[in-house]
């Protein structure tokens, strides 16, 4: 059955974006899971050092009301002035350090609701579009050994790329090669039923509105807000 159009990825660029995003990965990284003291974020969101320097997504299920629509978020770390947290944190193999020379970000932050394998797609594929627009040969990501197993099954060449992290539980240390991953996501898409990028972009820049007119792009929905209950949502990833 081909569901064009159930999701759709944006690009939080906007205030209004960005604080949906902020607030979901509360409700599931502080609320939910306790990954991240409740206390230390009094305002009702979760963000930290790292948010200055990445870029932030959201999975919209279209037509679903404002309680229920926002359904996955994630963001990719991008190099700055300080290393990315998986290259500073862990023990890579000596072979992917001698590597550092090649561009990479890193996913972060991963959020799925109702373990759907359609939104976690999208997010995987927002995040191998963005690196390839962008010049990134290298997606890093310190994640629980589940999700690896997960990601595997669905075809996506991950490899595991040092010692296991302990940071609330045992992380593994991944990458995945931007060209490599592109090519593994055309197959999944195929096996999802869902059209080609030309028809559906991967994903779509959420701007902040144009001075004295309307918001840009047009496509992008109102602001809504943060989902009130999110029971279900699941999350994966650091």
């Amino acid at each position: 059955m081909n569901r064009a159009g159930r999701f759709r990825a944006y690009l939080a660029r906007s205030e209004a974006a960005r604080r949906i995003h902020f607030r979901l990965r509360y409700e599931v990284y502080c609320r939910e899971t306790g990954f991240e003291p409740a206390e230390q974020h009094p305002e009702g969101i979760e963000r930290d050092a790292y948010d200055e320097h990445a870029e932030h997504f959201l999975i919209s299920h279209e037509g679903r009301p404002p309680d229920a629509r926002w359904v996955g978020a994630m963001r990719l770390i991008l190099p700055g002035n300080q290393p990315l947290p998986t290259t500073a944190n862990c023990r890579l193999f000596p072979e992917v350090a001698a590597q550092s020379w090649e561009p990479a970000l890193e996913v972060s932050r991963l959020i799925v609701r109702g373990a759907s394998p359609e939104v976690l797609y999208h997010l995987c594929q927002a995040s191998q579009e963005y690196a390839r627009r962008h010049g990134y040969r290298r997606m890093f990501f310190l994640v629980r050994p589940a999700l690896v197993r997960l990601l595997r099954r669905h075809g996506l060449p991950i490899e595991v790329c040092g010692a296991p992290h302990r940071h609330r539980g045992t992380r593994i240390p991944c990458l995945a090669h931007t060209e490599t991953a592109g090519t593994a996501l055309r197959a999944w898409r195929e096996r999802l039923q869902l059209p080609a990028a030309a028809e559906i972009p991967h994903y779509t820049a959420w701007e902040e509105p144009a001075t004295g007119g309307a918001p840009h792009p047009t496509e992008v929905p109102a602001a809504w807000g943060p989902p009130p209950d999110v029971a279900g949502l699941a999350a994966g990833g650091n």
